[in-house]
């Protein structure tokens, strides 16, 4: 399409445009410029935080939702001079959330736990491709000043990735500080944790019965959060052209 339009006559009325919005990705800026009566670049970025209250398996999770990011979008004007616009795009994915349970009973895995464990899941700052549709007003006017518009679409942003740490205890093990990697592999550290079985080099049952909880536990997790793969893009904004 880049081509295309590069070989195509140059809108004379072509415009800088700069404004805000609100939408699914948060609240943001928009700067963008209208090389050409059917095609426009802007750049955008995006911004909220929000307290999120979850259930996963039996288990209360309290966290914060961060929503950031910031790309670049190409819109194509199929009709020239009209405001109906097709768009995609790339934007560094920073969306995260943080969370944390604690209780005295813990549904962790097949067993019960007391203690707290909290939860991050991030994309690693991974660009996110955009796909959507819009709208904007005086689209080819030629003219200053206000302008509305509107965008719908999808970023397709991926599984995020997950890890949890935090302390846990049980009948047997006391107390065990426990970290689970973003691979969902899971490591306990303690007096009682690290123990094996005598004449062996094999973790106590409990120790054992306790990791392989905890990668359950992550995994149930990770199952929860496909539901974020497709983040669903509404979009509103006002902007200004000069």
């Amino acid at each position: 399409m880049l081509p295309a339009l590069g070989h195509a006559e140059t809108d004379p009325n072509s415009r800088f445009m700069v404004g805000g919005h609100a939408s699914t990705l948060g609240f943001g800026l928009t700067a963008g410029y209208d090389f050409h009566s059917r095609g426009a670049v802007r750049g955008m970025y995006n911004r909220f935080d929000l307290d999120i209250d979850r259930t996963v398996s039996g288990n209360d999770y309290d966290g914060d939702l961060e929503l950031e990011s910031f790309g670049a979008l190409l819109d194509w004007f199929p009709w020239s001079g009209r405001g109906f616009r097709v768009t995609g795009g790339l934007l560094l994915n920073s969306n995260g959330a943080m969370a944390g349970a604690e209780a005295v009973d813990l549904e962790i895995g097949d067993r019960t736990y007391s203690g707290a464990m909290g939860v991050e899941a991030d994309y690693g700052d991974q660009a996110a491709p955009y796909f959507g549709i819009g709208w904007r007003s005086g689209k080819g006017r030629g003219k200053a000043g206000l302008s509305f518009f509107v965008d719908a679409g999808v970023l397709i942003q991926g599984a995020p990735r997950l890890s949890a740490s935090g302390s846990l205890s049980t009948a047997g093990l006391g107390n065990c500080a426990i970290m689970v990697s973003k691979r969902g592999e899971a490591n306990i550290s303690g007096s009682l944790c690290n123990r094996v079985i005598a004449g062996s080099d094999t973790l106590t049952e409990q120790a054992a019965n306790l990791i392989a909880d905890l990668e359950t536990e992550h995994q149930d997790l990770s199952d929860d959060l496909d539901d974020f793969k497709v983040w669903p893009v509404v979009l509103l904004g006002v902007g200004y052209s000069f």
